[in-house]
């Protein structure tokens, strides 16, 4: 199950939040670096907890169709989720999160996974997002990783790019030798 308040203590800061009600009596949260699949309970407690924030724009309490916030208010928009969520179908399931991590900076690191043959790396605040799910599927190394429950798109996770001058295939060679 998805702790919404967790959630919304991790997108708070964003300024890029899009809600989107399904017709299935789902709710997709994304901040453009994750996506989430939350059910009515789940949404709940996000959206009690998001709007508890002094610092936020509260989530209006009657929306109609997708919302997003920009600046200290939230709008309309036209975001269809959907062709991002189905872009599963072209997914491979032969995705393994890797046990090892990759410094970024000082205060970031990264979780390694492999897609195939290729290396790929997403933020490591993102890790937990992968307890919702028991299969990984992901199209390249620079397409969305989808962590899935018994078939279904629990959360989104977006790959970030490793660039040093070192391949990632050598930077983990010199971290094991």
């Amino acid at each position: 199950m998805i702790n919404g308040a967790k959630i919304a203590s991790l997108v708070r800061p964003s300024s890029n939040l899009i809600i989107v009600p399904l017709d299935n009596a789902k709710y997709v949260i994304s901040d453009t670096y994750i996506m989430l699949i939350m059910d009515e309970e789940e949404f709940t407690e996000f959206f009690s907890k998001y709007n508890s924030f002094k610092s936020t724009a509260n989530i209006p309490l009657n929306f109609v169709g997708a919302i997003s916030k920009t600046g200290d208010k939230f709008e309309s928009t036209d975001v269809n989720v959907l062709r991002i969520i189905d872009k599963v179908e072209a997914a491979f399931e032969e995705v393994e999160i890797t046990p090892f991590y990759l410094k970024r900076d000082k205060k970031k690191e990264a979780r390694i996974y492999k897609v195939k043959d290729m290396l790929a790396i997403f933020l490591r605040k993102y890790d937990f997002l992968l307890e919702l799910g028991d299969t990984y599927k992901a199209a390249g190394k620079i397409e969305p990783l989808f962590v899935c429950q018994d078939g279904e798109v629990k959360a989104i996770i977006m790959p970030v790019r490793y660039v040093d001058d070192m391949s990632l295939k050598d930077k983990i060679k010199e971290l094991i030798a």
